[in-house]
């Protein structure tokens, strides 16, 4: 599989898991050192994380990649 792909997973699954675990975007946001602004562009589909900021996302969410 291609980063990009794993990166498209990964953000598809972005907002379901945040819901689920009972986050708001700024308190996701807060737990990963981002602004809540760049949370609702990556589940929006506008943006893409950074790799490393990625993989927080994911260790938070229990994303796995």
């Amino acid at each position: 599989m291609k980063i990009d792909d794993l990166i498209q997973s990964a953000i598809q699954q972005l907002h379901f898991k945040r819901k689920q675990k009972g986050l708001n975007q700024k308190e996701l946001a807060d737990l990963v050192g981002c602004s809540d602004k760049s949370i609702s562009n990556f589940e929006s589909l506008k943006a893409k994380p950074s790799l490393d900021l990625l993989k927080k996302i994911c260790v938070v969410l229990e994303i796995d990649i």
